[in-house]
């Protein structure tokens, strides 16, 4: 699969929900939506949202661009409102059964007010129904743990 029919093929909407973990918070679910817009341009126009799954209050967003080049290099921009962006950079890879593969290391960049992040890994892998993810996380406290994982279906808002 080359590069365009790789990013065709991740570009879509899609809802569903997750469970958040971390040795600092109490267990947490949540529901989600994320949108992957093929741009004219050529790279995909990412965000997402998460609310409260018991109360649907708002809990989290971010939004970025994913770039994806003709060697299957990724390069994930992220920004949020927390103060933390990251440069999130890997490969993907196609799977056997014709899924997509994202591993990423994030380089990060904090404001002055931005909790201490030092370090993210994101998982992510796109099927025909939909996508799965996680995320791993460190702060200046707490070691690379598993904090995010969501499975979310293709199709929605």
């Amino acid at each position: 699969m080359d590069a365009q029919h790789l990013k065709e093929a991740i570009a879509g909407r899609y809802t569903g929900s997750g469970r958040g973990i971390y040795p600092t918070i109490q267990p947490f679910e949540y529901s989600e939506y994320v949108s992957l817009t093929l741009s004219p341009k050529g790279f995909l126009i990412y965000s997402q949202q998460t609310s409260n799954l018991l109360d649907q209050t708002p809990m989290h967003i971010e939004c970025g661009y994913l770039r994806i080049s003709s060697d299957l290099d990724v390069e994930f921009l992220i920004s949020q409102p927390t103060g933390v962006s990251e440069i999130a950079t890997g490969v993907a890879t196609i799977q056997k059964n014709g899924g997509i593969e994202l591993n990423l290391a994030s380089t990060i960049s904090l404001a002055r007010s931005a909790k201490r992040v030092t370090e993210v890994l994101r998982r992510y892998y796109f099927d025909v129904s939909g996508m799965r993810y996680e995320l791993h996380m460190a702060t200046e406290n707490v070691d690379l743990t598993l904090h995010l994982t969501a499975a979310l279906m293709r199709g929605g808002v």
